[in-house]
């Protein structure tokens, strides 16, 4: 069974121009949804804790629950700039974002249907991690090109370990010279 909500979350997007663009720093309201099987309980929230300088983030608190227990939590670029051909430019893909316990997060850029997955793994401590696009797969090997594809939605998935936990995202960012994955902590600066 699908659960779907709407939470009305920030939306800063920056001038095409620069080498990075910054594509949700939670501030403003995107349309960002969650879904969960049936025994799986979200909340999702705005929370003033964040690493990076006037901004917020997103609050996810959840507790899996059921033998198939999943959750999700989407952004629909049907909205949003930038549109195909706007990511031309672009190689790869920020998040910034820590958990009260560690914990993987997978992301997702999902594509006419097709869902392209790379694995962070997320720690109690405020991270930055760079992801190449040709780190985001398909299950049969191929890679998402921003050339060629259109976002529908991004996708972040968090592992079922811990059984229940909080994660924060505080930033999601495009950027221009992306060759190799890495992550790097980040010193809140509030």
């Amino acid at each position: 069974m699908k659960t779907i909500y709407t939470i009305s979350l920030f939306a800063l997007l920056a001038p095409l121009t620069c080498p990075a663009l910054t594509l949700f720093d939670f501030n403003t309201k995107p349309t960002f949804f969650h879904f969960q099987n049936s025994e799986t309980t979200v909340a999702l929230s705005l929370a003033d804790e964040s690493a990076l300088p006037a901004s917020k983030s997103l609050q996810a608190k959840y507790e899996f629950a059921g033998d198939q227990a999943y959750i999700g939590l989407a952004i629909d670029f049907k909205h949003l700039a930038p549109k195909q051909g706007q990511w031309e430019t672009f190689t790869g893909l920020t998040v910034v974002a820590k958990a009260a316990e560690p914990t993987k997060l997978v992301v997702q850029l999902i594509v006419a249907g097709k869902t392209y997955s790379t694995t962070l793994e997320i720690t109690k401590n405020w991270t930055r991690f760079t992801v190449p696009f040709t780190d985001f797969k398909l299950k049969d090997g191929g890679s998402f090109d921003p050339k060629t594809m259109k976002i529908d939605r991004l996708a972040l998935r968090p592992g079922r370990k811990p059984n229940a936990n909080t994660l924060l995202v505080d930033e999601i960012t495009l950027e221009e010279t992306v060759s190799a994955a890495k992550q790097e902590p980040v010193t809140p600066t509030k």
